[in-house]
């Protein structure tokens, strides 16, 4: 791996920040990378040609990320670019109308009903996710402070463990050594909760067996279970 990506990369910093706190890290640096694109999309590029070209290409964004979007509260921003697909879709069923009439506008237009890309914000957010992981196996494999940080985290969601796992050699041992028993103790408090709710039950929950059953579904699921909210406009 480039030396690069290690301490002197964002990323590199990203992750180790990361795995200090709660989560999965490499979920946490899509979230990361999810807000700075709605910020820099909504604040410089929303009326830009090229986002007006990209968002045509996809039809805007996919359903999550659409959210995402109306969870910043730009009517502006939102108005430009879904209104600039509006104002094509408009165009393409007018010339859809006259090709009735028409065989060659009919047959320039039959590849056009198709939308051919992938929703722009699951691309960024899936660059900085492969970047995460190809950058995290790295420094598993190095003398560097990224296998201390790994060592003290709360480990990976299964999706990005297995993900990180196959770009793993010399690192693998270490990788796998701490999942387990991050998983091992995880199973422990979600066996704990299930047994809480026996009526013969006379214990204490813990704060750890209290939330188990959303920490295993994040670990299980990864950031979509839970993550960094965006920050918000004010209207």
């Amino acid at each position: 791996m480039a030396t690069e990506l290690f301490e002197t990369s964002a990323t590199y910093q990203d992750l180790e920040r990361f795995l200090g706190e709660s989560g999965c890290a490499v979920c946490q640096c899509m979230a990361q990378s999810e807000q700075r694109y709605f910020d820099t999309l909504l604040y410089e590029n929303a009326a830009s040609p090229a986002t007006e070209a990209r968002l045509r290409a996809s039809n805007g964004f996919c359903g999550r990320h659409l959210q995402t979007l109306l969870s910043w509260r730009d009517p502006l921003g939102t108005a430009l670019m879904y209104g600039s697909i509006l104002l094509e879709r408009r165009r393409l069923i007018a010339r859809w109308r006259k090709a009735r009439t028409n065989v060659r506008l009919l047959r320039l237009d039959r590849g056009l009903t198709g939308i051919g890309r992938l929703c722009p914000a699951c691309e960024a957010e899936g660059e900085a996710e492969r970047r995460a992981c190809e950058v995290l196996a790295a420094g598993l494999e190095a003398a560097a402070p990224l296998r201390k940080a790994w060592e003290s985290s709360e480990g990976l969601c299964w999706p990005h463990y297995v993900q990180t796992r196959a770009l793993c050699q010399r690192g693998r041992a270490l990788l796998d050594g701490h999942e387990a028993r991050r998983l091992d103790e995880l199973g422990a408090d979600v066996e704990a909760l299930i047994q809480s709710f026996d009526y013969q039950w006379r214990g204490t929950r813990t704060p750890e067996v209290q939330s188990a059953w959303r920490r295993v579904v994040a670990a299980m699921a990864g950031r979509f279970q839970g993550g960094r909210a965006p920050r918000r406009r004010e209207e």
